[in-house]
């Protein structure tokens, strides 16, 4: 049973990841306006690359206030390492932080995300079957 602090909490919650969302949705409107204005240059491109992953990162902020789950914080981790790894000013040092952090993101998903008993639950089944028969 909750009490009234936790569900407070979760209203809360609820009421950031709406406003998370409609500031995606404004900042979202105002570049869709520089779109087609800009002059597209490599570095413009790299810009308009940022604010994709600037976006992205904006759902998966609310996602993550929502849903609770390690899974979507691993996600807006991922989201954050690609955005600073994609700037045009990023060293080679900040690029392999960025991939070694990358990778233990992975690493971490793999080990948290996945259900390592699937194996063993079929094949106790099985088992139980022919003990049955």
């Amino acid at each position: 049973m909750k009490t009234r602090l936790q569900i407070v909490i979760n209203y809360c919650e609820i009421v950031l990841a709406v406003i998370a969302v409609l500031g995606v949705i404004a900042f979202s409107i105002s570049q869709f306006g520089n779109f087609f204005t800009i002059h597209w240059s490599s570095e413009r491109f790299y810009e308009f690359i940022s604010t994709i992953l600037l976006i992205t990162i904006g759902v998966e902020v609310a996602r993550s206030l929502v849903t609770h789950s390690i899974e979507s914080v691993l996600e807006l981790l991922a989201f954050v390492v690609a955005r600073k790894a994609l700037k045009p000013d990023t060293n080679v040092y900040e690029i392999g932080v960025a991939v070694l952090a990358f990778c233990a993101l992975v690493i971490t998903k793999y080990f948290f995300m996945t259900n390592k008993n699937t194996h063993l639950k079929t094949s106790s089944k099985k088992v139980k079957k022919q003990k049955n028969t």
